[in-house]
């Protein structure tokens, strides 16, 4: 027995957990889904609740010879099969999986991504696992390739950029983000320190969280402080016009701030209008001083452009 749904091409059915298939090609969330613990809890809680008020929202799934293929609502799956090995020990029936079986040939990857990119448990590990998985599916490199990411997503390039770069970090500050341990802010925050003051830095702002208020979590202020309180002279290093660009596209992202933040509108400007030979220098000393809060008005003088 199916039911129509209001999407077209789809329709409702119920299948045993056993004849949905997992494919990995669409798990995009994939520090979630890593098989820890934590996962595990999730998905005894998750049977819990279907156990006690049903299953509320369907899986999605696509036909694929014969069988279906899970695209969304794969934790779903896993824990219906867990109340169904239960129900077996115990003699009682056994529960079918409701499913949207999706006919409508669009892009079933991205059905995924959109389904999961603003769940709550969506971690900004998980996002900077999924720009890599998206880099090495489409061929997707270097800049260009970012653009292509942001674009497929439906995000600005400096969020693609931003995330990316959490994959830089050691695994312990990786978990400690994707567990929550640190906020995304304060990731942004530890990628600006260098890799070998790292672990120091947040070593020191757990001891000063540990003295404020002793949490799991450690708040943003302690990241902060910790970071002043350890930072060094550091040499510059020359960068090409590329590197420039790229690290002024990142700046426009969410880790500055909201879309209108000064830093973030300068930004914008420099790389998208100002270093492709187009709009004013006027415009851009404006936007500069409003960034860095000065009363100058812009001068008539005009600069070599990046």
């Amino acid at each position: 027995m199916s039911q129509s749904t209001p999407f077209s091409g789809s329709e409702i059915i119920y299948l045993s957990p056993e004849q949905v298939i997992s494919d990995e090609r669409y798990n995009v969330r994939l520090w979630s889904d890593g098989g820890s613990e934590e996962e595990a809890h999730q998905v005894e809680l998750l049977a819990e609740t279907i156990e006690r008020d049903g299953q509320i929202d369907a899986a999605v799934v696509i036909p694929s010879d014969g069988s279906y293929i899970c695209v969304v609502g794969n934790r779903r799956k896993r824990a219906i099969s867990m109340i169904n090995e239960r129900r077996t020990r115990q003699g009682k029936p056994l529960l079918k999986l409701r499913v949207v079986v999706d006919r409508s040939g669009d892009d079933p990857l991205r059905k995924a991504i959109v389904s999961n990119l603003h769940r709550r448990d969506f971690t900004p590990m998980d996002m900077a696992a999924l720009v890599k998985k998206l880099r090495d599916l489409h061929d997707w490199h270097e800049y260009k390739g970012a653009k292509e990411i942001a674009h497929y997503l439906q995000v600005d390039v400096a969020t693609v950029c931003q995330y990316e770069r959490f994959l830089d970090l050691d695994v312990d500050i990786q978990k400690a983000i994707h567990e929550g341990v640190i906020s995304c802010q304060s990731g942004f925050d530890l990628l600006n320190v260098s890799p070998e003051r790292r672990a120091d830095v947040l070593k020191l702002a757990r001891s000063i969280q540990d003295v404020r208020k002793p949490s799991h979590r450690i708040e943003h202020p302690a990241i902060v402080d910790a970071i002043r309180e350890t930072k060094t002279e550091q040499r510059p290093i020359a960068r090409s016009r590329r590197e420039i660009l790229e690290w002024l596209s990142m700046q426009d992202g969410p880790g500055n701030g909201l879309e209108n933040n000064p830093c973030r509108l300068f930004c914008r400007y420099f790389v998208e209008t100002w270093a492709k030979g187009e709009g004013s220098e006027d415009k851009l000393q404006t936007l500069w001083f409003r960034m860095t809060a000065t009363e100058r008005k812009p001068s008539a003088r005009r600069t070599n452009r990046v």
